[in-house]
């Protein structure tokens, strides 16, 4: 497939999608959006890949919402804007549901919709001079990108409102303390250190990562005793396949484990 608006590519078992319109602070509009989709939808099919990175290029993430391109279509806006947010909609749900680990490399600013993409991440890693902020109600706005979803589940729901109403700007530091991020590195070591991980990723057992990451999406709205049979299931499953018997193997034989991703 073809981008345009983004950068896509596989190496060695880790697909790399780049947001590329660094002249826009890789602000996102219509074409950004169904690029992701696309990107993510590569990434859900091709067995190739075993973990995400998701970076951007420039001094910042992301921006958010692309208003000049808002601007440019008058009357038409909310027709666009919806058609940008379904797009939006369906990338962050592909990434969110793919077996692969996703780490994305925060530096800059990454505000609106950028701070939507960091709190779908698996592993954001950030620079510590990134900025977080939801920036959404100080133009007259409301949230999308699954903010309102993945947001109160990371640092609550009375934090939530706080980020939310008052748009107060957040810290590299600040945002690792109230589990927005998962890593705080020197700027200097930001790309290198979320590639290693997601290297690392890759030379792992990736559908049990898949099957962890839906136990722990669905427990918030699950039984105790309902959440545990899903446990029992999915480690059922996980026993019988491949990297399941490849690390049973390698305990007794007291080796590392090569998985398969199967």
């Amino acid at each position: 497939m073809n981008y345009n608006e983004i950068r896509f590519e596989v190496r060695k078992n880790v697909a790399y999608v780049t947001l590329d319109r660094p002249a826009a602070l890789n602000a996102v509009n219509l074409e950004v959006n169904e690029e992701l989709a696309r990107a993510a939808l590569e990434c859900q099919y091709d067995r190739r890949i075993r973990s995400v990175l998701f970076r951007a290029t420039g001094e910042h993430f992301c921006a958010g919402g692309d208003l000049e391109r808002f601007a440019q279509e008058g009357d038409r806006v909310s027709e666009y804007v919806t058609k940008a947010a379904d797009a939006f909609h369906l990338a962050i749900s592909r990434f969110t549901r793919l077996d692969a680990p996703v780490v994305g490399a925060v530096q800059g600013l990454a505000i609106g919709g950028g701070m939507s993409i960091v709190a779908m991440l698996d592993i954001p890693i950030a620079g510590e001079g990134a900025r977080f902020m939801c920036g959404y109600t100080r133009i007259g706005l409301t949230p999308d990108g699954a903010l309102t979803y993945f947001l109160p589940r990371l640092v609550g729901r009375r934090r939530a409102l706080d980020l939310i109403l008052t748009n107060r700007t957040l810290n590299a530091r600040e945002a690792l303390e109230i589990g927005l991020i998962a890593r705080v590195v020197p700027d200097t070591n930001l790309q290198t250190e979320a590639e290693e991980c997601a290297n690392a990723l890759a030379e792992g057992p990736t559908r049990s990562f898949g099957a962890a990451k839906r136990l722990l999406l669905q427990s918030s709205v699950e039984s105790l005793d309902t959440q545990m049979a899903y446990e029992g299931r999915e480690l059922a499953l996980a026993v019988a396949r491949p990297d399941g018997k490849e690390g049973a193997k390698t305990f007794k034989e007291r080796r590392r484990s090569r998985f398969s991703g199967e």
